[in-house]
Parts: structure tokens; C-alpha cells; sequence
């Protein structure tokens, strides 16, 4: 074999060994476990006092007691283009109710536009009227721009949803309002009321027997509005034999009755009649001949009525208009 052929062939060797050994390495790493990523640190910036980094909106600085500075701040905020203050305030407002609502209600006097005292009281007593309640109760009369409904309602608004909680706390509040606030707030007082909650207000307010026959018949109606809404089947029938004040069953008998003609179902007002004793059960009596002397019903619906009246051993309590 020639010297050169020799060399030739060593070299053709030496490579295959090294292509050979650097494969199996490769292999090696190949087959070994990645390892885990080094940890990425973030490095917050911490902005020094005075710097533009810091938030200027008040509502995201303002805690306890700096609420109604921060109030202040943000009336002071450029208005939008419907005029309403600047900043994120309404969401500010209902935040402070939950802190402060004393403070709150003092500086939603503050506010200039009444629309807006509005708007963002009635925001605020849905979601805390239960904290608005006593604050309203007690500074009501700083809201003197608003217009006087709208206070009462947001204040019968936060009433409402303390007496859901707390029904003798709201009767005792609203006890103490003068007697035209107190009549302006009964609607919103029982409205949406489930009957415990309404039975309980009633009995925490025993001043109402002995009140004006207008504010008797304010708290009344609205009662019987919300009874009728709680139950809408029996309520007023029911409430009707359990009322022991005469106003209030005149107003339940007077609904009832209008309740039985339109369902055209006697059974349950009669029903309802039977469980009450005198002189309720002639006061009733006394309605029901007035409406029908009074009203043109139906020849079928004063037949129903007289059935029922024989049904339950009563009277015929029918009373036919008077021929002219």
C-alpha cells in the first residue's frame, strides 16, 4: 500500500471517531432535563413625593377622614360636558356613604347642581341605604336645593332598606321625623316590604293610631300597597281582619272589595269576614253596602255576593241603588 493511501485512510478514520464522539454527546445533552428558567424579578418604580407618577384623582387617595377633602378636590375638577363634576365622583360618593355617610350627606349638600345631589343620592341609597338611613334622617334638611320630593324619596329609599335589616331601628327613625317628612316617606317606608317586615314596622310605630286622619290615611295606603304586593292572592283580605285601627280597615275593606270584583272571587273576602268579630265586621258591612249602592255592578257579581253572604249565615249585604 502506497504511503499516501495509508495516510488517507488513518484520516478517514480519526474523522468517523470524532463525528462518532460529538454525536454521542450531542445525545447526552439530548436526553438530560432542561433546566428551570432563572426567576424574572420586576423592579417596580416607588414615585417620589410631587411626582407626575402620582395619581392626581382624589377618590384613589382618600380614606376616612380625608373623604371630604378629597370631596372638596374634586369639585374643584374641570366639569364635563353635561356640567357634572369631574372625577370619578359619583363612585366617590357611594364609597364615602359606606365609610362616612354623615360626611357624605354634609358634602352632597356642598354639590352645586341640584339634579346631581339627586342623581347621585338615589345611586347611593340602593347600595347603602341602610348607612344612609340615620345620616338622612338627621341632615335631611341641608339638601335644601334639591326639590322636597326627591329628598323624601331617597330618604324613604334608605328607610326602606334599613327596615329589611332592622325593622324597629327604621320605625324609631322614622317616628322622629316631623309629621309632613313622615308622611312624604311612608310609601317608600313599606314599599317592596315582605308581611313580617311590614307587621314589625307597624307595631314599632304605635303613634300611628293616635295621628291625623291625613297621615293615617298616607301610612294606610301605602301599607295596603305593599301588602297587596307581598301577597298579592289574600293579602288584603287577611290584613282586613287582623287591622284593628278603623281607618286601616276601611282602606282594606275598600280594596278588598275592589280586589274581589275584578278577580270576580267573593269566597275569600267572605272567607276573611267570617274570622271578625263586631263592630269590625259591621264596619266591613257598611262598605260593601255603599259600594254596591254607590257603583253599577253586574247582576251575575250581585248574585255572587248574596250567595256568599247566605253562604256564611249573614244578611244579604246587597244594597240596591235607589230608584229615582
Amino acid at each position: 500500500m502506497k504511503p499516501s493511501t495509508l495516510a488517507l485512510l488513518l484520516l478517514s478514520h480519526g474523522a468517523l471517531i470524532l463525528l462518532g464522539g460529538w454525536l454521542a454527546v450531542l445525545k447526552k445533552e439530548a436526553d438530560m432535563p432542561a433546566p428551570a428558567p432563572a426567576p424574572v424579578v420586576v423592579v417596580q418604580k416607588t414615585p417620589s413625593a410631587g411626582s407626575a407618577d402620582v395619581n392626581p384623582n382624589p377618590i384613589f387617595r382618600a380614606t376616612g377622614a380625608d373623604f371630604s377633602a378629597a370631596w372638596d378636590e374634586l369639585m374643584r375638577l374641570p366639569r364635563g360636558s353635561s356640567g357634572e363634576p369631574g372625577g370619578a365622583s359619583i363612585n366617590f360618593f357611594i364609597d364615602w356613604c359606606a365609610v362616612d355617610p354623615e360626611g357624605a350627606v354634609q358634602g352632597l349638600a356642598r354639590l352645586y347642581a341640584p339634579r346631581f345631589q339627586h342623581n347621585y343620592l338615589s345611586n347611593a341609597s340602593t347600595y347603602h341605604g341602610v348607612e344612609l338611613a340615620p345620616a338622612l334622617a338627621k341632615h335631611w334638611r341641608s339638601l335644601d336645593r334639591m326639590q322636597d320630593y326627591k329628598v323624601s324619596f331617597a330618604l324613604g329609599r334608605s328607610l326602606s332598606e334599613l327596615a329589611k335589616k332592622d325593622p324597629e331601628a327604621a320605625a324609631t327613625l322614622t317616628r322622629d321625623l316631623p309629621p309632613g317628612m313622615r308622611e312624604d316617606v311612608y310609601s317608600q317606608l313599606f314599599d317592596r316590604q315582605d308581611l313580617a317586615s311590614i307587621d314589625r314596622l307597624l307595631k314599632a310605630m304605635p303613634s300611628i293610631e293616635s295621628a291625623s286622619s291625613q297621615e293615617k290615611s298616607s301610612v294606610w295606603n301605602a301599607v295596603v300597597r305593599a301588602v297587596d304586593t307581598a301577597d298579592s292572592k289574600r293579602g288584603l283580605w287577611d290584613w282586613m281582619a287582623k287591622v284593628t285601627d278603623p281607618a286601616a280597615r276601611k282602606v282594606f275593606a275598600t280594596e278588598g272589595i275592589s280586589k274581589a270584583y275584578k278577580a270576580e272571587d267573593w269566597s275569600g273576602f267572605f272567607d276573611a269576614v267570617e274570622r271578625m268579630g263586631e263592630p269590625a265586621r259591621a264596619e266591613v258591612r257598611g262598605v260593601l253596602k255603599e259600594s254596591t249602592r254607590n257603583t253599577k255592578y253586574r247582576p251575575e257579581t250581585l248574585a255572587a255576593i248574596s250567595a256568599e253572604c247566605q253562604r256564611h249565615g249573614l244578611e244579604n249585604w246587597v244594597e240596591e241603588p235607589a230608584t229615582k
